[in-house]
């Protein structure tokens, strides 16, 4: 399936229990918490609908503020890691490659990605 996604943003696993307002409680307190020791005011983020990706499932977190999604990659990227999966896309030689990042390590995955503005 391809996943459909702002240019940009990150993808965080979810549950299909797991509804729009409890995901986004869930990235503040498990996530951008170990980002921040305070949230700042001007973060804000929408969360996107669900989608499926090798079984799985992912919600993207869509931030105007592209250096919240640096500040979040190096954090799961680093030995401490973060709770959750975490998907991003990144432009490298005219095309679009898929980074899966869980448990501090990060590989490039097979997936087809739409960007949309």
């Amino acid at each position: 399936m391809t996943l459909r996604i702002l240019s940009g943003p990150i993808l965080f696993e979810t549950t299909a229990e797991e509804s729009p307002e409890e995901f986004k409680a869930a990235v503040e307190s498990e996530i951008l918490e170990k980002c921040y020791s305070e949230i700042p005011e001007w973060l804000e983020f929408v969360v996107s609908e669900q989608q499926s990706w090798n079984g799985r499932i992912f919600r993207a977190m869509e931030c105007p503020a592209g250096s919240v999604y640096a500040k979040l990659i190096l954090l799961a990227t680093s030995k401490q890691g973060l709770p959750r999966a975490m998907l991003s896309a990144h432009e490298t030689g005219g095309r679009y490659l898929l980074t899966l990042i869980e448990e501090g390590v990060e590989k490039v995955v097979d997936g087809e990605i739409e960007i949309y503005n």
